[in-house]
């Protein structure tokens, strides 16, 4: 993962032979404590079957 801007980071696969780089924007608590992470493509031209916009990860106790 590489620094983008804020809470988001972009993701860079060592697989190269698909266009499905992606970012990580992450939500924060008043203390600035991750809370969950949602992904999204990069690429507006990515594969369907990388979908990452159905992934919401969140932390649990």
């Amino acid at each position: 993962m590489y620094f983008y801007d804020n809470n988001t980071f972009a993701i860079k696969w060592a697989y190269r032979d698909m266009d499905c780089d992606a970012f990580a924007i992450f939500s924060v608590d008043e203390t600035g404590k991750a809370q969950s992470i949602k992904m999204k493509g990069i690429s507006p031209g990515i594969d369907f079957s990388f979908d990452f916009q159905d992934l919401n990860l969140k932390r649990v106790n």
